[in-house]
């Protein structure tokens, strides 16, 4: 079977369905290539599920806390973890679910196709028994959690992914977190490892989000967020830098210098 396409896209993760997107402005000849599962990295795996486990993780650890408001027995407070990973895991789906309503759902099969691609040369695709020819073709196949094959066979299943991390009854009493990534800075705060500014990158996100949107510290003061404890850490900051504003005998102007050790991403 033979097709011809203005644009294949390799991938429909985050990328993928927002290079889409862009594509169906100018033109409706176009396919979305995907092997494996539907959904986005970031609502399957990444920064979705792990957001909700820090959220219920940090509610619990306000136990600890509770005798500041005059609340007794917070240290007889317990967790069922197999609940809350429940938990964890039906709001996951459900954040899944709407990914896809509102993009691949709605897709049929000449602009959608499950297999995974091969680049032959860089006008031809095959796909199964598939050949695609496309005058342009979009990469965007992502990453995944690469484990060294001797370490697969010296530890065996002691070694967890993001692949398979959420989907656990119990989580371990003991884990080393191997990447200092998004997700392994989120993982590394949920399971309580002691890392260098555990909330650095959710403040990375909301940081480079700000920058990219023109915001000023007034501004950026004034938008809601999505989880209690990122907003408190970035008001604090944004607060910090307008009393030091308020506070300065010279009219200086403040902005914030983007990272040039990595690009902003997603939340």
């Amino acid at each position: 079977m033979k097709d011809s396409v203005d644009v294949a896209v390799i991938g429909a993760g985050h990328a993928g369905l927002n290079a889409v997107k862009e594509i169906r402005k100018v033109t409706d000849n176009w396919m979305l290539l995907n092997g494996g599962p539907l959904g986005t990295t970031c609502a399957r795996i990444g920064c979705m599920p792990s957001k909700i486990a820090i959220h219920l993780a940090d509610t619990f650890k306000m136990r600890d806390r509770f005798d500041r408001y005059g609340v007794a027995g917070g240290d007889q407070l317990q967790l069922d973890q197999t609940t809350a990973l429940e938990h964890v895991r039906d709001l996951r789906d459900t954040f899944v679910d709407l990914v896809l309503a509102n993009t691949t759902d709605e897709m049929d099969a000449a602009h959608l196709v499950d297999g995974y691609a091969e680049i032959v040369d860089a006008h031809t695709i095959h796909v199964g028994d598939r050949e695609i020819k496309t005058d342009n073709m979009i990469v965007a196949t992502g990453a995944r959690s690469i484990i060294p094959p001797h370490w697969a066979d010296k530890f065996g299943n002691g070694i967890l992914t993001v692949d398979n991390l959420f989907d656990l009854d119990e989580l371990p009493e003991s884990v080393a977190v191997i990447g200092l990534g998004p997700i392994g800075l989120e993982i590394g705060r949920l399971l309580g490892a002691s890392m260098v500014g555990p909330q650095c990158e959710h403040l990375a996100h909301l940081i480079c989000w700000a920058i990219e949107s023109g915001m000023t510290v007034q501004r950026a003061l004034e938008m809601p967020f999505y989880h209690p404890v990122i907003e408190e850490a970035f008001q604090d900051a944004l607060l910090d830098l307008r009393n030091e504003l308020a506070q300065s005998t010279t009219k200086r102007r403040y902005i914030f210098f983007e990272p040039r050790v990595a690009p902003c991403t997603g939340a």
